[in-house]
């Protein structure tokens, strides 16, 4: 998604498969385990940093947290913004 953007206009299709395939999975059991990890970050990680990237808006107060495919995306444009920067990650 970093390298290549067009992967993130139909991410189930696309990019789930894919790393489903990688690591011998389904595309739906990839899903979950990101919905799972960015809950689990969401609710424990460093709320900084999740300010920076998302915001501070009223789905973060909420409990709300983002999807999955919204979630890779920002971190995905996050990251290649960094490295156009010439930002180590």
């Amino acid at each position: 998604a970093v390298r290549d953007p067009v992967v993130l206009g139909n991410i189930t299709k696309n990019l789930y498969p894919k790393i489903a395939e990688k690591f011998r999975s389904t595309p739906s059991g990839v899903e979950s385990a990101i919905r799972h990890t960015i809950a689990i970050g969401w609710e424990r990680g460093n709320h900084e940093c999740f300010q920076e990237i998302f915001g501070d808006g009223q789905d973060r107060k909420k409990g709300k947290f983002p999807t999955t495919a919204s979630f890779i995306a920002k971190v995905a444009d996050k990251m290649r913004l960094a490295v156009k920067a010439g930002e180590n990650l």
